[in-house]
């Protein structure tokens, strides 16, 4: 009988029950930069601005070396505006332009430890932290500000300073790979779901504006002038002729470019009246001339709001006109100079 051999093939598999890592990162821009006394952990004597936050996750159990990875930003900065070493003769600070130098600075705590790491180095890359291994957190919260080296005492209160050396435009984020550290096996990782260059400000902003020491304003501003007041030829404003006799100038200033703002305009006479004359300017005589105002395109009524929409930080102007004057009535009437004398009152918005 013939045997029959039968052959089992035994297969080996090594499972590496390690977890694996990812780590990814958001990155949250201040809504405004403003310097002021810096918090702790840093010295509380030194003067600060806020950058925004930049916060890790991790998904598994090992968290290496995290890195800004320097893009397209200097470490070292120069603002210039006033500051005081002495105080004038009644004993207030005498304040004058001088330069000061600031850095770029990571604040964080991890495990109850805070650090303030100087993000400085010249081969590309600065880490956040000084631990080497693994940082064995699911999350590092990291708080990015320029630090001053001089106290926040010697610089003026609701005064601006204006960087004169230095940039911030974009950085990147980088981890390890293992515990040899970034430079031998290093990697980038995502920002807010994205590879590539983060803006370290929030656009709109900008550190090429001077920025304050303090709350800036942001609340909007106007103001509101009549200009180019002229007299007219009554004949210049017979039936659809229209002759102009002001205009409304209206400045924006620290507006949200992208608002429309809108004014309500309102014109009275003396007499509070919804219509309007020219009156004779004879005090021994009562003779008038009917006329129609118009502005932004709309025929006025006394004491009815007209809207105006405005945008932009910039000079808004409108005319005013004068029409529909009855040419029959003018004719005849006494000669001599006719006038009237309109109040304009502006309403702003609620958000002014």
């Amino acid at each position: 009988m013939r045997k029959i051999l039968t052959l089992l093939v035994l297969c080996i598999v090594a499972l590496n029950t390690s977890l694996y890592a990812q780590v990814t990162a958001t990155w949250a821009p201040a809504d405004t930069i403003q310097f002021g006394p810096a918090p702790s952990p840093m010295d509380t004597n030194k003067f600060a601005a806020y950058i925004g936050t930049l916060t890790f996750n991790v998904q598994g159990n090992q968290f290496f070396d995290p890195n800004i990875l320097h893009i397209n930003f200097e470490s070292a900065f120069t603002f210039e505006g006033p500051m005081s070493w002495n105080n004038d003769s009644s004993g207030n600070p005498d304040y004058n332009d001088q330069p000061s130098n600031f850095r770029l600075v990571a604040v964080s705590i991890l495990k109850g430890i805070p650090e303030v790491k100087n993000l400085d180095q010249t081969d590309g890359a600065s880490p956040i932290r000084s631990e080497t291994g693994n940082l064995s957190t699911e999350e590092l919260i990291v708080d990015l500000y320029l630090l001053g080296y001089q106290d926040w005492i010697r610089y003026q209160p609701g005064a601006l300073y204006t960087m004169t050396s230095g940039s911030l435009l974009t950085f990147r984020v980088g981890v390890a790979d293992k515990g040899s550290g970034y430079d031998n096996s290093g990697y980038q990782i995502s920002v807010d779901g994205l590879m590539g260059d983060v803006q370290f400000i929030k656009p709109g902003n900008s550190l090429s504006n001077p920025v304050p020491y303090g709350t800036p304003n942001n609340q909007a501003e106007y103001q509101f002038l009549i200009n180019n007041q002229q007299n007219f030829n009554i004949s210049d404003a017979y039936g659809s002729k229209k002759a102009e006799i002001a205009n409304l100038a209206l400045t924006l200033s620290n507006s949200d470019p992208n608002t429309s703002y809108t004014f309500q305009i309102i014109f009275s006479d003396h007499a509070l009246s919804q219509d309007f004359r020219l009156l004779l300017d004879d005090p021994t005589l009562f003779r008038e001339i009917p006329y129609v105002l118009e502005f932004n395109n709309v025929q006025v009524k006394g004491n009815d709001a007209i809207n105006w929409s405005v945008m932009g930080n910039k000079l808004h102007t409108k005319e005013v006109l004068v029409t529909s004057i009855n040419s029959i009535i003018a004719e005849n009437a006494v000669a001599g100079l006719y006038k009237d004398t309109i109040t304009v009152e502006i309403i702003p918005p609620d958000t002014i």
